[in-house]
């Protein structure tokens, strides 16, 4: 609640200063450069759904790791007046793993780790010119997530005596590549955009279960070519 309070916040300031940064009929073949914040509502998938083995150890947390907020830098390309071709690279510091498993005794605590965690986003925009001041648009696209989510995985092996015979250790990591699909509101410089990402196919879960991370996303163009 708190983070969404802020990009309302955020939404009214950036609104008082947007100006009309460019004429929509020229806007065609020209560069824009644009900066945001996300905030990624916490993911909607199937109950009991069947979680990966690297899960069943509580090596990861899924609803915290694929939610929060997110910092955006990006640029939109204007194919015609109303089509624009845009990529974005999206930064958070969120968990990896909480390391439970090293926790031997019956009590105690282990921090979890967390990193730099990066998205890259590759989208198609066709605006609408539907309010006098205003657009809406309408956002298909391809992400790339969880990008720097690697970790290590330890397994051992056991005879039929029960005696330790191999240990393996295994490289891992949550990526995965949702659909985004979004309804967009832009006056001026200002971007007000309602998505999801959508994906059948993650790390999280062997059963195919749908996947969907519901998100608001700020954006200001401060810039063009």
């Amino acid at each position: 609640m708190r983070n969404i309070i802020t990009i309302l916040t955020l939404i009214i300031s950036l609104q008082s200063f947007a100006q009309n940064s460019y004429d929509i009929e020229n806007r065609k073949g020209k560069l824009f450069f644009n900066a945001g914040v996300e905030y990624r509502i916490t993911p909607i998938y199937q109950n009991g759904a069947e979680l990966d083995i690297i899960n069943t150890r509580g090596a990861i947390s899924v609803d915290a790791q694929s939610s929060g907020t997110a910092l955006n830098f990006g640029l939109n390309y204007f194919i015609t007046k109303n089509l624009s071709l845009g990529f974005s690279n999206s930064f958070r510091y969120d968990i990896i793993t909480q390391r439970s498993t090293e926790i031997s005794g019956d009590f105690g605590y282990s921090p979890a780790k967390n990193d730099l965690i990066f998205g890259y986003h590759f989208y198609l925009d066709y605006h609408f010119k539907v309010f006098k001041e205003a657009e809406l648009f309408v956002r298909l696209g391809k992400s790339f997530l969880n990008r720097g989510t690697e970790f290590e995985t330890k397994t051992r092996f056991f005879d039929n005596s029960g005696n330790p015979t191999i240990t393996a250790f295994s490289k891992q990591d949550t990526a995965y590549e949702p659909w985004n699909f979004a309804l967009g509101y832009k006056k001026n410089k200002l971007n007000l955009i309602l998505g999801t990402y959508t994906s059948s196919i993650t790390e999280y879960f062997v059963d195919g279960s749908s996947f969907i991370v519901p998100y608001l996303n700020l954006t200001y163009n401060f810039g063009k070519l």
